[in-house]
Order: C-alpha cells, then structure tokens, then sequence
C-alpha cells in the first residue's frame, strides 16, 4: 500500500492565521494600534478578532476587554 502524505489545513502554521488576521484588520481600519505590539502575541490576535467582529477599529480601552 502507497501512504502519500498530503498537506492538511490543520497542519499549517499558526502564524500564518495571525498574519491573514492583522491583514484583514488593516484593510478594513488601517495602520495597527502602536500599543498593540507591547501586548503578547495571543493578545494581540484575540483583540483584532474582536475588533473585526464588532466591526470597530481598536481603542486602548479595549486591553480591558
């Protein structure tokens, strides 16, 4: 039996996500909040999404969120 090995979507890299994330979050609200690359990368990630989910550009105000 021939086993090939195919590239799954569940094997890609998670940074990969990230960076789709952070684009689609420029392309909507512009330029990224300077502060937000004083948080942790998962952070980061999770307040993008949920700027882009509300449909709101980030305020410093949602490091509280």
């Amino acid at each position: 039996m021939l086993n090939v090995a195919t590239p799954s979507i569940l094997s890609r890299p998670v940074f990969i996500e990230a960076v789709t994330v952070l684009d689609k979050y420029e392309h909507h609200f512009g330029a990224l909040p300077d502060w937000l690359e004083d948080l942790p990368r998962g952070q980061r990630i999770s307040l993008v999404n949920y700027a882009l989910n509300r449909g709101a550009p980030l305020v410093a105000a949602d490091i509280v969120h």
